[in-house]
């Protein structure tokens, strides 16, 4: 299976909280059981917000420049990232991802388990039907 990223129909999140979500397999998609795997293209000055998601987060940077923030203990870690970069957020543990750059930062993720279409991501797959 080939899956062209720019054919699939994007869905854009609003402020404060600019990015394009384009989910490209999951269950309800019918093209995988067991993950989700979506793209999140994070605008210029923008973040995904402050979450926690009901499964591990393995987020992959295409392109951009950013920081991956994690609380962890009630402690704020902040990392900084860039192309080639791997970030793992862990199930339940809060985190957030940041542009610093000047340039969209286009993350490739990887939930395992598939998470719970709700909200923006189901949105992103309703678009596909």
């Amino acid at each position: 299976m080939v899956i062209k990223v720019k054919d699939v129909p994007g869905v854009r999140v609003p402020e404060p909280n600019n990015r394009i979500l384009k989910t490209l397999m999951c269950p309800e998609l019918g093209n995988c059981d067991d993950h989700t795997i979506l793209i999140s293209i994070i605008e210029r000055n923008s973040s995904t917000g402050l979450h926690t998601h009901e499964a591990d987060e393995y987020m992959y940077v295409a392109t951009g420049y950013g920081e991956s923030i994690t609380i962890e203990d009630g402690e704020e870690i902040v990392e900084e990232v860039e192309p080639d970069s791997l970030i793992f957020a862990p199930k339940d543990v809060e985190h957030n991802i940041r542009n610093t750059g000047d340039e969209s930062l286009k993350l490739f993720c990887v939930y395992t388990p598939a998470i719970e279409a709700t909200g923006k991501f189901k949105e992103s797959i309703d678009v596909q039907k």
